[in-house]
């Protein structure tokens, strides 16, 4: 007897081996189930414990749930600091269901009644209501038939018979097709056993839980899958789709208006499911609390992730236009703000600075209190260099104006020689014309008082008329020329001389220009 009962507990164990491997593959179609633990009643812990895994084991070969495997049950409570052995009643265990966010639990007792005999009770709650949906006792006449008595009372609480032995069924196999996302060529191994490479049919596979590996140039994939009907499962081993569980723990427990986030989608504190693996950001804030973190989420595990919220306020730094300013933490870590928008911070002192290229640098220090909203609006005063730039910008447009001024006068100036140099030519050539004329009118008047005959005087007498006019006529032009070339000379002289000069304004130019580089 003891020797037929040590194999029966070492396949047993085997078995509860096996069906803790790892975390069940959750489905949105079955309702989750947990069987936290079977309380043991003068009779040995290993005893209940066995009895545990055989529950669990015929509850998700019924095909009516998704059960929570006693790994994954361990690893969501040591993620919470949290241990089974702390939970030992009914109401614990719903609040331990709660947690672990299932549906249902199984709560059941393997009680003792002497001579190897036991008798088990099983009860199937709903988490939400607390309600009891059904209740089975099942007697164990030995320790060799624990695993059929579990089986039958498993199946009986969910409405359903159990044959003995069908367990084992040379019929309760399916068959999984592998194909590999992206062409790949992947070698694809089952339970540590080399099956061979994708796209794979995997036939016989027994129901129960199995390792499912997928490698190669670099790619690795591993999931735990569940195979509890005769159909072909399609599994596309891709990385992308494998999926770890985050536990998100609040502390202090009494704050209250924060919100969290993951990914910047909400979220709620507690057990959060089907996350992808790989990091992913964390964040807080509200009812004066913040928080920024990452979780890295790993593959068929909880992850445990503290969230340790900081008190906080709301800072609003308002600024001119193409100004910038950055927030200096106590630590000294800088942070960039933009204008009127609201930045969270932990409650203390902080450095604003604030630069702009028409600004002397600002520098101030505000005090961030919880729940508050601090705004501050810098009063700018404008910087030398800008009062340099604005200086140099007037006097570049008085001298724009100044020398259109002198080129103006001057070309007037340079008009008005040009003019008199005209003038005086025209009456010097009339004083030439004069002094001619008034040679030849002489020379005519001499032969006008010689002449004896009255016609060669009388014709003498008219070409002397006629040089006294010419001489009248180039006397006029002569002085009109003269006055004409003095006045266009005056005018130059005074363009000239009332030219303005940039000389002052350059040098002042200069000076600032000096003085800005």
């Amino acid at each position: 007897m003891c020797h037929r009962s040590s194999h029966f507990l070492l396949g047993v164990l085997v078995l509860v081996l096996l069906s803790s491997t790892g975390p069940q593959l959750f489905s949105a179609d079955l309702p989750l189930l947990a069987v936290p633990n079977i309380a043991a009643k003068d009779v040995a812990a290993t005893a209940a414990s066995v009895c545990r895994s055989m529950v669990e084991a015929a509850l998700l070969k019924t095909g009516k749930f998704t059960v929570l495997s006693y790994t994954d049950v361990e690893e969501i409570l040591a993620a919470q600091e949290l241990s089974l052995s702390d939970c030992t009643d009914e109401s614990c265990a719903i609040r331990l269901g709660k947690l672990l966010a299932a549906d249902n639990i199984v709560v059941g007792e393997l009680t003792g009644l002497g001579a190897g005999k036991m008798h088990l009770s099983l009860r199937l709650v709903n988490v939400t209501t607390g309600r009891t949906l059904a209740a089975e006792v099942e007697p164990v006449s030995s320790v060799e038939t624990l695993e059929d008595s579990a089986f039958s009372a498993a199946y009986r609480l969910v409405g359903m018979r159990y044959t003995a032995g069908s367990q084992a069924s040379s019929t309760d196999r399916g068959s999984v097709y592998v194909t590999a996302p992206q062409g790949r060529t992947l070698d694809v191994s089952v339970d540590g056993n080399a099956m061979g490479r994708t796209p794979l049919l995997i036939e016989d596979l027994s129901f129960g839980n199995h390792v499912l590996e997928a490698t190669g140039d670099g790619y690795q994939y591993r999931k735990e899958i569940s195979v509890r009907t005769t159909d072909v499962q399609d599994i596309v081993a891709d990385v992308s789709q494998l999926r770890g569980n985050l536990y998100l723990a609040v502390e202090p427990a009494d704050a209250s208006g924060w919100a969290l986030t993951v990914d910047g989608n909400k979220a709620a504190a507690g057990l959060l499911r089907d996350l992808a693996v790989g990091d992913h950001r964390v964040a807080a804030s509200g009812g004066g609390w913040t928080y920024q973190g990452t979780a890295t989420v790993k593959q068929d595990t909880t992850v445990r992730l503290s969230v340790r919220l900081r008190p906080a306020g709301t800072l609003v730094v308002v600024l001119p236009e193409g100004a910038s300013a950055r927030v200096i933490s106590p630590s000294g870590d800088a942070t960039e703000v933009a204008s009127k928008a609201e930045t969270t911070l932990d409650v203390g002192t902080y450095t604003v600075e604030v630069t702009h290229p028409d600004y002397d640098p600002y520098r101030e220090q505000v005090e961030v209190k919880q729940n508050a909203r601090v705004s501050l609006e810098p009063r700018l005063e404008h910087s030398e260099a800008y009062r340099v730039r604005q200086a140099l910008a007037a006097l570049e447009s008085t001298r724009k104006v100044t020398a259109s001024r002198r080129t103006s006068a001057i070309v007037l100036g340079i008009g008005g020689v040009g003019a008199a140099v005209v003038g005086l030519g025209i009456g010097l050539l009339a004083e030439y014309l004069v002094q001619s004329t008034a040679r030849a009118a002489e020379n005519a008047y001499a032969s006008y008082t010689a002449a004896t005959d009255p016609d060669v005087a009388h014709q003498l007498g008219d070409t002397l008329s006629g040089f006294r006019l010419r001489v009248e006529h180039w006397r006029g032009v002569r002085n009109a020329s003269l006055v004409g070339a003095a006045a266009f000379a005056l005018t130059a002289s005074l363009s000239l001389a009332v030219a303005p000069t940039t000389r002052q304004i350059d040098a002042e130019i200069q000076r600032l220009r000096g003085g800005e580089r």
